[in-house]
């Protein structure tokens, strides 16, 4: 068998693959404060909060990368949507960045208040309907509260956030980003605005 014979599979191998992972849609999610006139976060005098582990506890996901389902132009089977980081590092940085906005100490140690967290839903979805495209999207999550000096624990949650959007066009990734960004915000505005939130921190 000469060279050329033996390369020409390699070749055909490493097209197919270029393909493939051309054709795979991951998303860089990023976290945008809302306005939000309801915020408690501020109101509660600057703690060192530790913030612990966030599980994944999602039902539909069978990895951490995975983040929603697209239909595709030809129908059949549904592909999936992945993120850069697992669900949990993005909400868990979120909450790292909206405690330390409001004048709180993320802290590895000696912290006043430990905070972990559950992630029961971080999912989009796009699918046909009739002549349009809906994109929908949903983030539930819960929290636990551990005051450092009691011991007292405290569950809260659910908290919601979720957006939609429709396009008569085949949408781009990005508008399946833009979706999940937007439900990323509204989740952290119900987190910080939550008065039960605001009565852990202040250990009542």
């Amino acid at each position: 068998m000469g060279f050329k014979t033996k390369i020409l599979p390699v070749i055909i191998l490493l097209s197919a693959a270029v393909v493939v992972s051309g054709c795979k849609t991951v998303l860089n999610l990023k976290y945008e404060p809302m306005p939000n006139p309801g915020n408690r976060l501020a109101s509660v005098s600057p703690l060192k909060i530790k913030l612990l582990d966030f599980e994944d506890k999602r039902e539909k996901a069978a990895e951490p990368d995975v983040i929603g389902k697209k239909a595709k132009k030809s129908g059949g089977k549904k592909a999936d949507v992945f993120s850069e980081q697992p669900c949990t590092e993005i909400i868990k940085e979120a909450i790292r960045t909206e405690l330390a906005r409001n004048g709180h100490q993320i802290v590895d140690n000696n912290e006043d208040i430990a905070i972990k967290g559950e992630i029961k839903e971080c999912w989009v979805t796009l699918d046909p309907n009739l002549d349009q495209w809906d994109v929908l999207s949903r983030m539930d999550i819960h929290l636990e509260v551990i005051n450092s000096s009691t011991g007292k624990s405290t569950q809260l949650g659910p908290y919601h956030g979720g957006d939609g959007e429709v396009t008569f066009d085949y949408p781009m990734d990005a508008i399946l980003e833009r979706a999940l960004d937007a439900a990323l915000g509204k989740l952290i505005k119900h987190v910080s605005s939550d008065v039960y939130l605001e009565s852990a921190l202040k250990g009542k």
